[in-house]
């Protein structure tokens, strides 16, 4: 069964749209067709403190692979790219933050209307509904405005508490 999987890119070192136009095509090849985009969002870092400001760009893809699936080649994707995990998480270390600046990241906003908690991924994303840098070219890609976006997130995970 087709899902359409939101996929949030960013980054902040180096040429991060010609990266993110990268990271399309390779999804394109590896997950599923891309059938919208948001527009390039420049942002200020959230959550440290850094000098450089963030791209972000959200992705609409059409997939039959499962969410840990699409986890697995988002993450071959960004290595593929130049992320280096251990070496952000030296940073992140050495300057007692709890993020880094890095050359890519791609990280699943929504997987259909499903709700997906486990050790390695949870979906909706965590913290979508306070990083507005998300919210925004998600809502963007998908043609809805940022209250519907912030609706459907919540119908998502409170669906079955009601």
């Amino acid at each position: 069964m087709m899902k359409e999987v939101i996929v949030l890119g960013g980054g902040n070192m180096g040429c991060v749209t010609e990266r993110l136009n990268r990271a399309e095509a390779l999804m394109a090849e590896r997950i599923g067709e891309v059938v919208s985009r948001s527009e390039f969002h420049t942002t200020e870092p959230w959550g440290f403190n850094c000098q450089q400001s963030f791209t972000n760009r959200a992705y609409v893809v059409k997939t039959d692979l499962t969410p840990t699936t699409v986890l697995e080649r988002l993450l071959e994707i960004e290595a593929e790219l130049g992320r280096d995990r251990k070496g952000e998480y030296i940073a992140k270390v050495m300057d007692n933050q709890c993020y880094a600046c890095r050359m890519i990241d791609l990280d699943i906003l929504l997987y259909g209307n499903d709700l997906v908690v486990t050790p390695h991924l949870q979906i909706p994303h965590p913290r979508l509904l306070v990083r507005e840098f998300a919210l925004v070219p998600m809502c963007q890609a998908l043609g809805i405005t940022v209250e519907e976006g912030t609706k459907r997130v919540k119908d998502i995970i409170f669906r079955d508490e009601i």
